[in-house]
């Protein structure tokens, strides 16, 4: 049997870097984690190496009982790229079983290529061992009966009222949770949506076109495909808007349409204008943002935040509507809208199909429990 070898330490990169490289390389080639999924288990690895200092600790000389404090701490970092968490002091079982995962494994490989001389991680008792507990298990999904009231049509409008005439953006918004509740797509597929991806189902035309435009409002069809992209961490596929809900969002491809025209015209010449009708409205984001970020885009595609503020507020504004109190807390943005629409799936189709429809590589990756 060959010795071990030492991973060769690599030019300008410091053992704890090379460590976390080693490890997300490993678990991307066995399929265990996505390179959008490494991407969000760098800041992690940074965030504990910057507790480590905090505390003139050495990455590399931790001791279990390091961990297990940090574990039964405040995520570090929070409120500073990322949102407040709900209790400021003590990180939520779902982070701290991310944590775990990571410590456990990065050590681990470290150990393997002679980086650090122990594993922390190996002396954690089981019963210490991070684990989701049943309340966040349910947290992460909208009650039965709540989610039921959410998809009607009704309901959706009243949540965000037309206000005046120059108000576009409920239409949106309307339109932006009626997708969400039919295909549970996340947040970065809304966001990378295009005109194009939006078809009319029985015809097979894109409905973003300005040529079918008249057609598609006068005489309203019934359900519409949207096309999702396949991307590094999710499967593309073809979702259905169902006929009840397809009229919101037919109402917003209008706004849409407008908008185009409008913005069009500060474009320049004709030739100029009709390039930029043909441009953006196939290529040009499906919802746009009320303010370009650039202050230069004319028609901006909208961000992670607004998107979340969109829906944390009208599942808040449902409640309040409804005068409804839930059991425990439940989380409001639209990861809990994904979940619900994923576990609405287990029940109706099974783990498999739900796993598809979700855009999941594997069965797997259902976090949530079927029953």
């Amino acid at each position: 049997m060959k010795p071990k070898t030492t991973a060769p330490p690599v030019e300008g990169v410091l053992p704890a870097e090379q460590a976390f490289n080693l490890w997300a390389k490993g678990e991307n080639a066995r399929g265990d984690l996505s390179e959008a999924s490494i991407g969000k288990y760098k800041p992690l690895w940074m965030a504990w190496l910057s507790w480590c200092l905090l505390r003139e600790i050495a990455w590399d000389a931790i001791q279990l009982t390091d961990i297990q404090t940090f574990l039964q701490g405040a995520a570090p970092g929070q409120g500073v790229t990322r949102r407040h968490a709900i209790n400021p002091n003590r990180m939520s079982s779902y982070t701290r079983q991310r944590y775990w995962r990571l410590l456990r494994g990065v050590y681990a490989v470290a150990l393997k290529g002679k980086l650090v001389d122990q594993n922390p991680a190996l002396g954690m008792d089981e019963k210490d061992k991070p684990t989701i507990s049943e309340s966040d298990r349910i947290s992460q999904v909208l009650e039965p009966f709540v989610f039921s009231i959410l998809v009607q049509p009704s309901t959706i409008e009243a949540i965000f009222p037309k206000k005046t005439e120059a108000n576009w953006w409920y239409a949106r918004d309307r339109a932006i949770l009626a997708v969400l509740v039919e295909t549970g797509i996340t947040v970065t597929e809304l966001i990378a949506l295009r005109g194009m991806d939006l078809v009319e189902a029985t015809q097979g035309r894109a409905v973003a076109t300005s040529n079918v435009q008249q057609s598609i409002l006068a005489t309203p069809g019934p359900e519409l495909l949207l096309d999702v992209m396949e991307t590094s961490s999710h499967v593309g596929r073809t979702l259905p808007i169902r006929p009840h809900l397809a009229p919101l969002v037919r109402a917003w491809l209008a706004w849409r349409q407008r908008l185009l025209v409008e913005r069009s015209a500060a474009t320049g010449p004709l030739r100029q204008r009709d390039q930029f009708m043909a441009t953006h409205g196939q290529n040009g984001p499906l919802f746009v943002a009320r303010r370009a970020r650039s202050g230069t885009e004319v028609f901006p595609l909208m961000d992670s935040t607004s998107v979340y503020h969109t829906v944390s507020q009208a599942l808040l504004r449902l409640r309040d509507m409804k005068q409804l109190e839930s059991v425990t807390y439940v989380a409001k943005g639209p990861g809990v809208v994904r979940n619900t629409v994923i576990r609405h799936w287990i029940t109706e189709y099974g783990p498999t199909e739900a796993a598809a429809m979700a855009g999941l590589k594997s069965v797997y990756s259902l976090r949530l429990k079927a029953s």
